[in-house]
């Protein structure tokens, strides 16, 4: 029952939604906004929002239901290329329609789709149904694109949560040398953290910095194949030799259409296959 009065009472309190998001220093004249409501649920998943603005993208962290107030952070691998294209797919026959709200957006706790978007200052926004036969079928490919994207975001920030960093994808990151020497001594794969073990001069290695970049180039093999590069900076000038591990995660590397990728390590003879 709540839920219901919530979607009667969506249309008084969205006008007042998008109005103080300029005061959040990240919403430009273009931006889209996208996510999913969950009344009936319980966990962080329940409300997800997320910002794509000037090429990356942002996270809310106060996960309000009702969409009326943002706190956006940058994700750790905010540039994420596929996810970027989603405003792109908007149908067109949402995007002129008059209708603001499809179906009857998580009246039975089936939960809702929030879309909001900005193109020179003109904001324009959607609530859709979780239940595809409450929609029109133009709106299904979108719909699940959406979910998707969510679910892949969810899927990074999960296995990140059991690894040290992040996979980098850069080229000119990749093609820069590092200027400091170490050696890698093992590396092990767990899931999608990749642990490499590498070693360097130092005084007690607290001072090293270190960064696992992938060119973003794809050799087409079976499986396809991509190259890592370790980034290695070391700040410490005591002559004793260390060893250190830090683990990585692999999953920004994922590919949508792929279920297995080679990695290729520059100073590891062999390859690294990642199978997902």
């Amino acid at each position: 029952m709540k839920n219901i009065c919530f979607v009667l009472m969506l249309f008084l309190i969205l006008s007042s939604c998008t109005e103080d998001n300029s005061e959040l220093g990240l919403l430009d004249k273009n931006y889209f906004i996208f996510g999913h409501t969950y009344g009936e649920c319980e966990g962080e998943e329940c409300v997800e929002t997320f910002l794509i603005s000037k090429g990356k993208i942002y996270e809310d962290v106060l996960d309000i239901y009702t969409k009326t107030e943002y706190d956006f952070i940058a994700l750790q691998n905010g540039s994420m290329e596929e996810l970027i294209q989603l405003p792109s797919l908007l149908p067109n026959e949402l995007i002129n329609s008059d209708q603001e709200t499809f179906g009857c957006p998580d009246c039975l706790d089936q939960g809702a789709i929030y879309i909001e978007r900005s193109i020179n200052g003109k904001k324009e926004h959607w609530w859709i149904d979780q239940d595809k036969n409450a929609i029109p079928a133009y709106l299904w490919p979108f719909a699940n694109k959406v979910n998707q994207a969510i679910a892949s975001i969810n899927r990074e920030e999960h296995f990140s949560a059991f690894c040290d960093q992040s996979l980098i994808i850069d080229n000119e990151r990749y093609a820069s040398q590092s200027l400091d020497s170490f050696t890698i001594s093992d590396v092990t794969l767990t899931e999608h953290c990749l642990e490499i073990t590498y070693g360097a001069s130092g005084c007690d290695g607290n001072f090293w910095h270190i960064e696992l970049v992938d060119s973003g180039g794809i050799m087409e093999s079976l499986p396809v194949q991509r190259d890592l590069r370790l980034k290695f900076t070391n700040n410490e000038s005591c002559l004793a030799v260390f060893s250190k591990t830090t683990s990585f995660d692999l999953s920004p590397a994922m590919l949508e259409n792929e279920e297995a990728i080679l990695f290729n390590l520059e100073g590891w003879d062999e390859q690294i296959r990642l199978d997902y």
